[in-house]
């Protein structure tokens, strides 16, 4: 009882909306000043010990905040990062809902060595790094206190509606030391909904002005062929065929926002070279290609408003595109987008390797109170080819904590080499939580015509049901921070005729300890039927890791049991062992490097598959301040006793904000052919954009 009262207590605090005075300079007084903190890992509503005030005042312009935080002598060094770099350094955060119907805030972080770390926040209470404002912040730090003053730009957030304006705040803390966030007022992550809906009112009286803000960034780009010894071609004009010629030098990126609610983007000839390399990753006895996770800025960034993922839409089948347009948008009833690109024809040795597809996808949300409904259109074609899939995802919310979803999408493909087809997918379920507990129904069909052209390979012509449920206790007491136990499981069935295809059983326990130590293991029951033939396959796998220096964070994972090796059609004992460590030398220093070790049981003599190899990646970065950044990395494997090696370096100098100087290396190359080791290609490049 008397928990509930207190929690009446902290939040009838908040009840009314908070003011936002008008001014230009700043406004300290207790009537727009924010306070009292809570410990927002614990259900016990323990307030934080040091003295947190936040003030807040706004031009029509920007959004101004000022955050004066009490801190000790454990308030230890922090690090300089480079923008959007995530860290567990002693942090402040801001996140602004201005959209009270909906699920989502803007989120801005402050450091104290400074750098730009800002994203969104979605429903699913992840957060995405690839939307970026221009907020700005400064901080000033004695013995006995922090105080950071942050300047935020209205023009980058989206809202509707006339003054007065009703949005929310949240802020939290988080204290390295005690590995504690704490947040005013007082939310829990595990609310769901709730976290959005109890956040703390605020309200701007004057009328925000409307602005364009538009952006244009042009690049140039050289690289060199060090291996053919070559420069790339400069652009020139060609007269007798009226046109420019080796423009994969030049590009740029344009965009504006004609409203507050709306946002446009075009890229030409958009470069990634500044991309690292990704991570080396084992591609032994997988059905279909490797999932390589998108890195290319254009395409992160709002790719959230088109509700697909990458079984509907995998980006990277858009190889290098020629250009690629974007608008997204919203108002009070929904959210909308639409994005647009062609790629590039890239021949190797007079062969087509890479087709000129268009890509176009058309998304639109529409939100009540308790009921959305995604309708996306998807569309990929040439001359000779043509796909299109049409995505429904209706999901109802009885209430905060049950609500039903379905998923129904269909397909057309037109090859111009197979005959016509039309396919279908359909998956539905029920999701409920409890508090510490939650529990999901589901199923789902995919028939056998089936094909997303846009979209990753993926199995056809199955059902299956599905269910899963979790525990977790987010405050026990004395060393242990959580803990608690997963089950689920899933079995699949082919349409053609019954028979099982695939099943999935599993029971997890995980827990993680106040002295920075978590740890988790599974169980796993497999059943797996290739061929027609069905194989027992059972699994055990745990993971561990240690995060309590800065020097040095150590993680280590295993799995061992039985799986099919599809190429050999047949099962064979196998472990896995992962080791990672990562950490920060210095303020400038950081670094991380993993082995996995692959191990399998005896195969047949002379199958040519490798028994055991190793996948390792490793990478340095030294961030000579927030601005000015070098990172290395490295990858190798040895499959088949061949050693395979990638080796990259990029430099970055953002010189003024928005504005940057790249500049490259990169090779990589294999033992296949000879007993040295030989460059499959190296290269370095510079490359500038300036920001209009």
């Amino acid at each position: 009882m008397s928990k509930v009262i207190l929690l009446i207590m902290i939040t009838s605090c908040w009840l009314g909306a908070f003011t936002i005075p008008f001014s230009d300079r700043p406004v300290i007084t207790d009537e727009n000043m924010c306070t009292e903190f809570y410990n927002a890992d614990s259900a016990d509503t323990l307030k934080c010990a040091q003295d947190n005030r936040a003030w807040f005042w706004h031009n029509g312009e920007k959004l101004f905040m000022q955050w004066e935080a009490e801190i000790d002598s454990t308030f230890g060094d922090s690090s300089f990062r480079k923008r959007d770099d995530f860290s567990n350094d002693n942090n402040i955060r801001l996140q602004i809902i201005t959209d009270v119907n909906k699920f989502y805030a803007y989120v801005f972080y402050a450091y104290p060595l400074g750098g730009r770390t800002d994203g969104i926040r979605s429903e699913d209470m992840n957060i995405d790094g690839g939307w970026n404002s221009g907020y700005t912040y400064q901080n000033e730090i004695t013995d006995k206190k922090w105080t950071c003053n942050m300047e935020i730009p209205l023009k980058d957030l989206r809202f509707q509606g006339e003054a007065p304006y009703n949005w929310k705040i949240i802020l939290t803390r988080y204290d390295k030391n005690l590995n504690t966030t704490f947040i005013s007022p007082y939310l829990r992550i595990n609310w769901n909904k709730d976290y959005f809906r109890k956040a703390a009112d605020i309200e701007i009286k004057e009328k925000i002005e409307a602005n364009s803000n538009i952006l244009f960034r042009p690049y140039y780009l050289k690289k060199y062929d060090i291996k053919n010894d070559k420069f790339s071609p400069d652009p020139s004009y060609d007269p007798d065929e009226n046109k420019l010629n080796d423009l994969d030098n030049i590009g740029f990126d344009f965009s504006y926002n004609p409203s507050n609610a709306i946002k446009a983007k075009l890229s030409v000839n958009p470069d990634f070279s500044d991309a690292p390399l990704d991570l080396a990753q084992n591609t032994f006895n997988m059905r279909y290609a490797p999932y390589y996770a998108e890195n290319r800025y254009f395409f992160n960034e709002d790719l959230d408003a088109f509700g697909v993922g990458s079984n509907l839409f995998y980006t990277r089948n858009i190889m290098q595109p020629n250009f690629a347009f974007k608008v997204t948008g919203s108002t009070p009833g929904c959210s909308y987008g639409f994005l647009s690109s062609m790629d590039k024809e890239i021949k190797t040795d007079g062969e087509i390797t890479n087709r000129d597809d268009f890509f176009n996808v058309i998304a639109l949300k529409p939100a009540l109170e308790n009921l959305s409904m995604q309708f996306t259109f998807l569309n990929r074609e040439n001359k000779d080819y043509h796909a299109d899939v049409f995505h429904f995802v209706p999901k109802f919310s009885f209430n905060q904590h049950h609500s039903v979803w379905g998923e129904v999408n269909f397909s057309y493909l037109d090859d111009s080499v197979r005959e016509i087809s039309n396919g279908y997918s359909a998956f539905g379920g029920y999701y409920g939580d409890s508090g510490q507990c939650n529990w999901s129904l589901g199923g789902g069909i995919v028939s056998e015509d089936f094909e997303a052209g846009m979209g990753r390979a993926d199995d056809v012509g199955f059902y299956y049901p599905s269910y899963s449920f979790n525990w977790k206790d987010d405050s026990p007491s004395g060393s242990i921070k959580s803990y608690g136990f997963s089950t689920w499981s899933s079995i699949s069935f082919y349409t053609a005729n019954d028979e099982m295809r695939y099943l999935n059983s599993a029971v997890n326990f995980s827990m993680d300890s106040q002295y920075k130590f978590s740890f988790n293991i599974t169980g796993n029951f497999n059943q797996d039927n290739f061929t027609g033939t069905k194989f027992d396959v059972p699994a055990c796998s745990f993971y561990t890791s240690y995060y309590n220096w800065d020097i040095l964070t150590l993680e280590v994972y295993g799995d061992l049991g039985q799986t099919v090796v599809y190429e050999l059609n047949d099962k064979f004992y196998y472990d896995v062992l992962s080791m990672s460590a990562s950490g920060k030398i210095n303020k400038y220093l950081s670094y991380n490097i993993s082995g996995i070790r692959y191990s399998y049981g005896d195969f047949p003599e002379g199958c040519g598959y490798d028994q055991e190899y190793w996948v390792d990646n490793a990478g340095a970065t030294i961030n000579f301040s927030n601005d000015v950044s070098l990172t290395n990395g490295l990858r190798y494997n040895n499959y088949g006793g061949i050693d395979d090696a990638g080796l990259f370096s990029n430099f970055r100098w953002e010189f003024r904000p928005d504005c940057n100087f790249f500049a490259g290396y990169s090779t990589a190359g294999n033992n296949l052919e000879s007993s040295r080791f030989v460059r499959s290609y190296e290269q370095s490049y510079v490359k500038i954009n300036y920001s209009f």
